[in-house]
């Protein structure tokens, strides 16, 4: 099963999550859907593990760089009859603090979303 990550950048509020960052997703798996940043690991440009990847990919969909990741979740994605086997094990992350701000990529839109805004559909 493939390992990726999923990081979510999040604003808070007197204790209490108020903003989300998502980003909506121009190419690839996931296109024009709104997500978090993140993808799989890639040995070639020197990631160890999920948390390599989750920094990478942010700096490359977003040009942040996250600074206190936080693990909250593993969810497991089976595609039932997939012969790539495209199988996902999915690290989730949050963090509060990063370098950088988010600006748009060839790969994705970042967007900052009120938590009773998230665009789940």
């Amino acid at each position: 099963m493939r390992q990726v990550s999923l990081c979510l950048g999040i604003r808070e509020n007197r204790g209490l999550i108020t903003e989300i960052l998502l980003a909506m997703k121009k190419r690839g798996f996931g296109a024009n859907r709104w997500n978090g940043l993140g993808g799989k690991i890639d040995l070639e440009k020197g990631d160890k593990d999920v948390f390599d990847s989750a920094i990478r990919e942010s700096q490359e969909e977003a040009c942040i760089v996250p600074k206190n990741l936080e693990k909250v979740a593993i969810i497991d994605f089976y595609f039932p009859g997939d012969k790539k086997k495209n199988d996902q094990q999915v690290h989730i992350f949050v963090f509060n603090e990063w370098d950088g701000e988010p600006e748009e990529t060839e790969e994705m839109k970042p967007e900052w979303f009120l938590v009773e805004s998230i665009p789940y559909l």
